[in-house]
């Protein structure tokens, strides 16, 4: 039976880890088989290196990471049903293959990610990531980047999928992935941020009404800068495109 250890900074290499209490960790580095935060948990790390490999964080659970761009290696998948926030740091989903991991913020899920923090891939830069963002969940994203998510045009494969009202979006870089964007939500308002060489099209709205962008960059894209099916009522300005 797998080895389980309980609400430390210091487990054994290779542990599954549970946290269900307040834990808060600095300058460490955490290397586990899995982690496991419960709804009574909070787990709070600054400068830590995280290495784990299923992470799933409960519903009414917390898990904060500020300043480690020393990185989560994510070896499985990330399925936030709690809250989540990525500060200053680094998320690295280290799959083997396209779609091997990924990360799923379910409708009791909260995501924020903010203060340049850089979400990729791993060490086989050809092994794609999902990101999807469930309807009912709570997702931010402010001043931080995503690239390499996505590897084809089937739901839950095309990049970072928004599929609830956004809370904030404002200077963003998310390049080089399949879809810099797929939206199929109403009301959420993109600022001050940039979706290029992406190898399909920069900017995906699928029955996604009444979104405002403002001050957006759409370059070198794999197919248009900007593609919208069965929606309405979107509003573009200053908006820079090439091809």
């Amino acid at each position: 039976d797998p080895i389980v250890e309980y609400d430390t900074c210091a487990p054994v290499v290779g542990v599954d880890l549970v946290i269900n209490s307040t834990v808060s960790c600095s300058g460490v580095t955490i290397d586990v088989s899995s982690l496991n935060v419960t709804g009574n948990g909070w787990f709070n790390l600054s400068n830590v290196t995280l290495i784990t490999g299923d992470n799933v964080i409960m519903e009414s659970g917390r898990f904060t990471i500020v300043d480690s761009h020393s990185t989560i290696w994510q070896n499985g998948n990330w399925t936030i049903n709690g809250e989540v926030n990525i500060t200053n740091s680094t998320v690295r989903m280290n799959g083997t293959e396209d779609g091997f991991v990924g990360i799923n913020v379910t409708p009791s899920g909260w995501l924020v990610v903010n203060e340049s923090s850089n979400i990729t891939n791993g060490d086989l830069g050809a092994a794609e990531y999902f990101f999807v963002v469930n309807s009912g969940s709570n997702f931010s994203m402010e001043g931080s980047y995503v690239s390499e998510a996505g590897w084809n045009s089937s739901t839950n494969c095309r990049g970072l999928e928004i599929n609830t009202t956004i809370d904030s979006f404002r200077n963003n870089v998310l390049n080089y992935n399949y879809y810099g964007l797929y939206l199929y939500s109403d009301d959420n308002e993109i600022y001050d941020s940039v979706f290029s060489y992406n190898l399909n099209d920069g900017i995906y709205l699928q029955s996604s009404n009444d979104n405002i962008f403002d001050n957006v960059t759409i370059n070198y894209n794999g197919d248009d800068g900007i593609a919208l099916y069965y929606s309405t009522d979107n509003s573009f300005t200053n908006v820079e495109t090439s091809y």
